[in-house]
């Protein structure tokens, strides 16, 4: 089985941890490929997507939404060819068009709601999957400290220790980020590499505070 994964990213702690969300419940069941996008791009990334041979594939797409009716088409001919496809959102644009009609496509499930941000929003979905269908999956759940660092850094709410430190090491990682937050587990223990990100990154904002107080 294989897994698509498109999401907002890669500098998006939110979108990074959506997706690496999916690829921890498809551990070792599918092989889980991401693919990020700005805005701006996401029209072009989805289109991109021919998912051949699509027998047995999903497509995820979380933290992020299209514009352009070309796109709507091109992912009714992927659910046609028997892809899988799921939405999950929580961005008031992406709710908003869906209740207008503005979203022409045949989803397998989609989860539209601004009660968390997209990677809780995930989690949660999935949890409820394992839950109904089983088997369990420890792996899986382990990740549930990194979810709730997300969703308290993107709603702003910032009560956990660390939130916001988490999505600047993203931010500095970029591209790289993905393999080494979809490898976190309760403790939120960094990689060696997000270890040196985040030198660096704070090593930056003194240097921003110091020039301030000048």
């Amino acid at each position: 089985m294989r897994v698509h994964v498109v999401s907002h990213g890669p500098h998006c702690l939110d979108g990074v941890t959506a997706a690496a969300a999916v690829a921890r419940f498809y551990d070792g069941r599918a092989e889980v490929l991401p693919h990020f996008a700005s805005n701006s791009e996401v029209d072009e990334v989805l289109r991109g997507l021919a998912l051949a041979p699509p027998a047995d594939t999903e497509l995820w797409i979380t933290d992020i939404s299209w514009k352009e009716p070309a796109t709507d088409a091109h992912l009714r001919a992927l659910a046609a060819a028997g892809v899988r496809i799921f939405w999950i959102d929580h961005h008031r644009t992406a709710l908003e068009r869906a209740r207008a009609g503005n979203v022409d496509v045949p989803f397998t499930e989609c989860v539209l709601s601004e009660e968390f941000a997209a990677s809780k929003l995930v989690f949660r979905h999935l949890a409820a999957r394992e839950e109904r269908e089983g088997p369990p999956r420890p792996r899986f759940r382990s990740f549930a400290q990194v979810v709730e660092m997300a969703d308290d850094n993107d709603r702003w709410v910032h009560r956990l220790p660390g939130s916001r430190e988490l999505a600047w090491v993203v931010r500095a990682l970029g591209p790289d980020s993905f393999g080494d937050i979809v490898g976190l587990d309760g403790d939120v223990r960094y990689t060696p590499r997000m270890q040196a990100a985040r030198n660096r990154v704070g090593a930056e904002i003194e240097r921003s505070l110091a020039v301030a107080e000048r």
